[in-house]
């Protein structure tokens, strides 16, 4: 008998585990979005996905690496492929509302880059990596589980090699869902 009510406590005590259990701090997620990279003449758009994954410090402040690959885009008579990008950014939330589970975000970091351009049957390689700022909303539907969108600048810079003073620019629109367990 006293078997059974040790059993029935612990239970209880599992069934009741969720309802006091600590608030989840880690989180996966996939983006699909549009990408546009632009440098001098032209303007390549290449839709993309992202995996990312993140750890919150607190609600308000977090730690995501995010891993992307992409199509390719064409402009005027060039091809521009993203072979893959890497990027680790600190995420802080602001919830404005107090009652909602709306998270606006702002996103600031760093960015690697994989590319390919071919003009004329010529194709380079190219590496790039800079800077990353970004902003964002999460909307959550309950404590795990949030649908979000969001803009980021991943790259922006200097053309090597190129006239003095040419810049490019990669950004990014998206449209993701977020897991936090």
């Amino acid at each position: 008998m006293v078997l059974i009510r040790r059993w029935q406590v612990l239970l209880v005590a599992v069934m009741a585990l969720p309802a006091h259990a600590a608030e989840p701090n880690s989180y996966a997620g996939i983006m699909f979005g549009m990408a546009n990279y632009e440098e001098g003449g032209y303007s390549f758009n290449i839709s993309t996905g992202t995996a990312r994954l993140g750890y919150e410090l607190s609600r308000a402040i977090a730690v995501e690496a995010r891993l992307a690959a992409g199509g390719s885009g064409d402009s005027n008579g060039a091809t521009y492929h993203l072979d893959g990008l890497g990027s680790l950014l600190a995420k802080l939330s602001w919830q404005p509302f107090n009652d909602s589970e709306a998270y606006l975000h702002l996103l600031l970091g760093a960015t690697a880059a994989r590319t390919t351009s071919s003009t004329t049957g010529a194709n380079q390689t190219n590496s790039l990596h800079g800077g990353s700022y970004g902003v964002g909303l999460d909307l959550f539907a309950d404590r795990y589980r949030a649908i979000n969108i969001e803009w980021i600048q991943y790259l922006r810079g200097d053309i090597n090699g190129a006239t003095p003073g040419a810049k490019y620019h990669f950004t990014s629109f998206g449209i993701g869902y977020l897991q936090r367990f």
